[in-house]
């Protein structure tokens, strides 16, 4: 009896959560949000910088971020995050998400997406559903959607070197950053980026990017079910498509 109540107590202790947003405000009006919910907001940050500091500091259950902070979009840090480990949720907090953004954050590893302009308790329902589910709707929509877009066998046609730049696409990196980080011309990379969009059949280069992160995540998905059980082929691409991996 004791120990069903410690774990129903422990069960109540509130999900940190950190949010990163340009403007002060919108965190004074989190923090009133957040008030005597499951959820505390542990730190907050009004530039990137000063988010990835406290991400250094200790990773927390929930990251919200902006997409846009004076430093540029929060994609590439939601990028590098999830390269380095992180496996909480990492949520976009912004006043719209198109086509592109949400493809972006499905690119990026995003979760999920929470809209600005609602009420405190439809926010915090919706926040709650992610919680719940891991993901938004529209995440794993876009990224069945994108991803199905284009044939498998694209990206094995890639050379060595339009592989490099997709990877620096995925990063979110422009032809200029991408030129000087490969010591290529400009002109150089920007037939790379058409070779790669032709051969991927993709419209442009953030459906490239999502393609590139989640045919990774597939095929790290199949290897970690061959090695757990060797006897057992691996999976399908159908079979990974149906169970995305959380981040994704």
């Amino acid at each position: 009896m004791v120990e069903g109540a410690t774990r129903k107590k422990r069960s109540r202790k509130p999900m940190q959560l950190v949010a990163g947003d340009p403007h002060p405000a919108i965190l004074l009006g989190l923090a009133e949000i957040f008030k005597g919910s499951e959820f505390r907001l542990w730190k907050t940050a009004t530039r990137l910088a000063e988010v990835r500091e406290q991400m250094a500091r200790g990773y927390p259950e929930i990251l919200l971020l902006e997409k846009t902070f004076p430093e540029g979009e929060s994609f590439p840090l939601s990028q590098e995050l999830r390269h380095e480990g992180y496996e909480g949720l990492l949520i976009l907090y912004t006043d719209s998400c198109d086509e592109t953004t949400c493809a972006k954050a499905t690119a990026s590893g995003m979760n999920g997406f929470l809209h600005k302009r609602q009420s405190a308790g439809q926010f915090l329902d919706e926040l709650r559903s992610l919680v719940a589910s891991g993901r938004s709707k529209w995440i794993s929509t876009m990224a069945r959607r994108m991803y199905n877009a284009s044939p498998r066998e694209g990206l094995a046609a890639l050379t060595p070197r339009e592989n490099q730049v997709l990877r620096h696409i995925t990063l979110g990196l422009s032809n200029k950053e991408i030129a000087a980080s490969l010591g290529l011309g400009f002109n150089t990379v920007k037939e790379h980026v058409a070779h790669i969009l032709h051969k991927l059949k993709v419209a442009d280069r953030t459906q490239a990017a999502v393609l590139a992160i989640r045919q990774e995540q597939l095929g790290t998905k199949r290897r970690e079910t061959t090695s757990n059980d060797p006897a057992q082929p691996p999976a399908s691409v159908e079979e990974s498509e149906a169970q995305p991996a959380v981040g994704g």
